[in-house]
């Protein structure tokens, strides 16, 4: 049950931080685009890893939880 929850919190902030990094390139904010985008590339390398292995144990909840949060992380960040 603590994956379902650390995947969508970790998914809801990858998103977050990619929505807000590109937000950043458009205003060319260079130092909150490196340190958002060395924030971004860690939670990548986690949720990458927490997705791949839900898939190939067909752990659905998880799945569901990563797809659900990637989803409410961008729409965050988009009305932010």
């Amino acid at each position: 049950m603590i994956d379902i929850f650390i995947i969508f919190v970790l998914q809801l902030a990858f998103q977050f931080s990619r929505v807000m990094s590109t937000k950043a390139v458009i205003k060319s904010h260079t130092l909150y685009l490196m340190i958002n985008t060395t924030i971004l590339q860690a939670l990548w390398l986690v949720t990458t890893y927490i997705g791949v292995t839900s898939v190939m144990k067909d752990n659905w909840s998880v799945i569901i939880s990563y797809m659900i949060g990637g989803v409410l992380g961008a729409h965050l960040a988009i009305r932010k």
